[in-house]
Formats: structure tokens, C-alpha cells, sequence
């Protein structure tokens, strides 16, 4: 079973892998995979905020 550190750990490299592939896609002329992967790699960031304060590491 995971710990709650290796879900943090998890939602961190799945946010840098998003933020990656939006700049894979601009620098390939796809604006639109760009945004979609930033939209995503937002709502990772917020959710792994979420559980940071809910773990008390804020």
C-alpha cells in the first residue's frame, strides 16, 4: 500500500511529466495539447496542494 509520501512523490512527477509534455507540444505547433496539459498539470498542482495542507506540511 503507498504511503502518503509516495502519493506526494507520485503527484509531483505526474505535474513535472504534464508541464513537460505542454512544452513538448508548444515547441512541436500544438497549442492546444499545450493548453490541455497545463490545464491538467493544474489540477494536479491544486490537488497536491490540497493533500499537503491535509497532512500538515504547509
Amino acid at each position: 500500500m503507498a504511503t502518503q509520501h509516495d502519493i506526494v512523490e507520485q503527484l509531483i512527477a505526474e505535474h513535472l511529466q504534464l508541464t513537460q509534455r505542454a512544452e513538448q507540444a508548444m515547441l512541436n505547433g500544438h497549442p492546444q495539447e499545450c493548453e490541455n496539459c497545463l490545464n491538467q498539470a493544474e489540477q494536479v498542482r491544486e490537488y497536491l496542494e490540497a493533500v499537503e495542507i491535509e497532512l500538515g506540511h504547509s
